[in-house]
């Protein structure tokens, strides 16, 4: 597990010209200070609330990681000789410098050829639906391929939010957002 977290999805992280997070759960956002450890440099754009929570719960997760690190040494629970955390809180603060708060409903261009524009979604507080537009190319509204949603299953059969209107067909193809998914419109294994 340890080499899967510190490996990065195929790409080197140097070649990303920026990051969109859709929100600041954990899971979306927790691999950013890995990220900028191992080179990426780039702009990590989010809704004016995202940044704000990630400055909350990037340092302490970093915070959390060393504390567990440390009780795994002590302990000697851990296969791993040196324990060390996936990233400080150190990592973290360094990270939330490329943190960018962008407009919602405006467009934004992260590199050339590319422009996209967040909506904010009923997800979370500072979550956002993100629109892609690539070479001239746009996609549906992200990221659920088939519903305008962040990913909460709101009940038994239902995925999203009430407020979340449905797309009449799947788009072509996803671009990694918030490092999930791959560009190809299929899941990436890390295996």
């Amino acid at each position: 597990m340890r080499r899967v977290n510190l490996t990065f999805l195929g790409v080197g992280p140097a070649d990303l010209d920026a990051v969109v997070l859709t929100h600041a759960h954990f899971d979306h956002s927790g691999y950013l200070p890995v990220l900028a450890k191992q080179g990426f440099t780039a702009k990590i754009m989010c809704s004016p609330a995202t940044r704000e929570l990630c400055s909350i719960l990037l340092p302490d997760a970093g915070h959390l990681q060393e504390e567990g690190a440390r009780y795994a040494s002590k302990r000697g629970f851990s296969k791993h000789k040196p324990v060390v955390p996936l990233f400080t809180a150190e990592d973290a603060k360094r990270v939330l410098k490329q943190l960018v708060a962008v407009d919602l409903g405006q467009d934004h261009s992260p590199g050339e050829g590319m422009r996209f524009r967040v909506h904010p979604a009923a997800h979370f507080l500072g979550a956002a639906i993100v629109e892609i537009d690539v070479h001239g190319r746009r996609s549906r509204r992200m990221p659920m391929p088939t519903r305008l949603s962040s990913g909460s299953r709101r009940s038994a059969g239902r995925r999203g939010r009430p407020m979340s209107p449905t797309v009449s067909r799947p788009p072509r193809r996803r671009c990694v957002i918030a490092l999930q998914g791959s560009c190809s419109g299929q899941p990436r294994s890390l295996r």
